[in-house]
């Protein structure tokens, strides 16, 4: 549920709105987006869809679904998503993300797959969305070993690693 409401990514790491959703003064309005956009559906249909019964987020979920999803499964989706609007906050207007953070990232980043480039060595100083710095990168690699008693395989794994990391 978390992966869908975009607090943490397909990996399960935590991505930028988990963190605002931390700061209680605006948690109940980051989640009431994230609800607006993983039930953009719904919205659609009724842009006051959070003030919905349980039946009649059913019933809309069923023309919505179309007959792809079994009634007990739309009956467990409605369930969830009353559930979650019932402790979001849709009266105060959309949270906007912040502008001077160095937990910000752009908006296009926030689902891709991470790149993997070669670490430098330099200190980078790049701009990212407005005016904020990195003044270096850190790059990270885990390497799972297979399990071997051959100690050549782990020399032919380092020489690899070394070969194309250098």
């Amino acid at each position: 549920m978390l992966k869908e409401l975009g607090f943490l990514n397909a990996d399960g790491a935590p991505q930028q709105r988990y963190y605002e959703f931390l700061d209680q003064s605006r948690s109940k309005q980051v989640l009431a987006q994230s609800i607006r956009e993983t039930y953009a559906d719904l919205f659609a249909v009724n842009k006051n869809a959070y003030e919905l019964a349980p039946d009649e987020v059913k019933n809309k979920l069923r023309t919505l679904y179309a007959g792809k999803k079994s009634d007990q499964l739309i009956s467990r989706i409605a369930a969830t998503f009353t559930a979650l609007c019932e402790y979001a906050d849709f009266t105060k207007p959309e949270p906007e993300p912040p502008r001077d953070s160095s937990l910000s990232a752009r908006p296009e980043e926030k689902n891709s797959p991470p790149t993997r480039e070669a670490p430098s060595t330099e200190p980078v100083t790049k701009k990212i969305s407005g005016n904020i710095l990195l003044d270096s990168l850190q790059y990270h690699i885990n390497i799972v070993l297979p399990e071997s008693r051959d100690q050549a395989v782990y020399d032919a794994i380092f020489k690899s690693l070394k070969e194309h990391l250098s």
